[in-house]
């Protein structure tokens, strides 16, 4: 790794007793843009490392009162200034103060007298070790922080995380997972999880693996658990491929989904119950009446009930598809076939649909073959009448001032109906 030194950033204390020591390195170090701090004595030296921080510290052995030696050991013992680099400045050559200097802390020496590309250069070193320790310490905080955020996440987490090998062979499980499989965490590990997949749904759940995601079914201690999972490939650090992936346990919310599709039907039909009952009786007494008003020979009042006959019918018929779509829904619905002559279905088609369209000021044209009056079909009629009066109302509802047109044609043996 490359460094780049920002020297203008750099503090260097320089600790000498000697003036001319000082000055020389004064020269030296400010020529290359360093900031430097002096002291001339031991005790000054160590106030001012407590005060200002310097990134590193240029210290002479041989002074009066506290000399180097001692300066070192006090600041190495010292949490605060323990990382600050050492450099010795020594015109002694015996081993014996070297081996010490280091033992103590110390990073490198320097002897006298000076050589200023000597003193560049170990200056410059060692301010580059310091630099990528502090990188280094820097990473592994991070590195801490994001484990302890990853454990935490991991153990937090409502959905269950895994990291298995190639063969589904777990190499990583947190909790949740242990909660769903029913194993301990020493059991987790190296445990295969299709060892607990249902029989049935092998090939399904392998497909988390080969398609990235899949729902299949769980079979532990005698109990049945429906989850679902999405997975990735990653390479482990051999170089070999894992997965990496989430499942979730869907058995409480589908028992819910079920519980309440029970409690809807069952208030679909306590409703239909108690609206059949009043509807029923409007339909009987219309009909008594339309019998009355045939004997009677008056036809515009057999026309208007006619059409509330019919109307209230088409109602009952909506009410019973209510539940006809709950059927559907479920793909249990019975379709009730019948030949009917399909002038009857557009007739009864239009007496309903006619009001509508006219509320808004719209004509509705109507247009078939003539030898279609008499033609048969076989056909659902409670079905195919309520998706022609859902279309045509609709195209009452959204047209004013308009035409609204019904066209029937036959295409070979097709019936073709439409509406625009």
């Amino acid at each position: 790794m490359t460094i780049t030194l920002n020297k203008s950033d750099k503090r260097i204390l320089v600790v000498d007793d000697v003036t001319e020591n000082l000055d020389i390195l004064r020269k030296v170090l400010q020529a290359e843009g360093y900031t430097l701090s002096i002291a001339n004595n031991g005790e000054l030296a160590l106030k001012v490392s407590q005060r200002i921080h310097p990134d590193l510290i240029l210290l002479d052995i041989m002074m009066p009162g506290i000399d180097g030696l001692q300066v070192c050991q006090i600041l190495k013992s010292d949490s605060a200034t323990q990382d600050i680099p050492i450099i010795f400045i020594t015109a002694k050559s015996e081993t014996s103060d070297m081996v010490l200097g280091f033992k103590l802390g110390a990073a490198d020496y320097i002897c006298k007298p000076f050589q200023a590309e000597e003193i560049l250069t170990r200056v410059e070193t060692q301010l580059k070790i310091s630099c990528l320790i502090q990188q280094q310490q820097r990473l592994i905080t991070s590195l801490r922080t994001s484990q302890e955020q990853f454990r935490l996440i991991n153990a937090y987490s409502p959905s269950a995380i895994f990291h298995a090998d190639k063969d589904g062979c777990m190499m990583y499980t947190n909790e949740q997972w242990q909660t769903i499989f029913e194993l301990t965490v020493e059991d987790a590990l190296g445990y295969n999880w299709l060892n607990q997949v249902h029989p049935e749904d092998i090939t399904i759940a392998k497909q988390l693996i080969t398609n990235g995601q899949a729902r299949f079914r769980l079979k532990i201690n005698e109990k049945i658990k429906t989850i679902q999972g999405k997975a990735q490939m990653v390479l482990t650090a051999e170089n070999q491929p894992s997965y990496v992936g989430i499942v979730e346990d869907l058995t409480e919310s589908i028992h819910q989904q079920h519980s309440q599709e029970q409690k809807r039907q069952q208030f679909q039909s306590m409703l239909i119950h108690e609206l059949r009952s009043p509807l029923s009786a409007i339909i009987n007494y219309s009909e008594l009446v339309l019998e009355d008003a045939k004997d009677e020979g008056n036809d515009e009042l057999t026309k208007d009930i006619q059409s509330i006959c019919i109307a209230g019918q088409h109602l009952k018929n909506l009410i019973n598809n209510t539940l006809d779509l709950s059927k559907l829904q479920q793909q249990k619905l019975d379709l009730n076939y019948s030949q009917i002559q399909l002038s009857t279905i557009v007739n009864e088609v239009l007496t309903i649909t006619l009001p509508l369209a006219t509320e808004r000021n719209n004509q509705l044209q109507v247009k078939y073959l003539s030898s279609m009056e008499s033609q048969l079909i076989y056909t659902d009629m409670t079905k195919l009448k309520q998706i022609l009066v859902n279309l045509l109302s609709n195209a009452a509802k959204f047209t004013s001032n308009g035409f609204i047109y019904f066209n029937i044609n036959q295409i070979e043996q097709d019936l073709i109906f439409a509406i625009r």
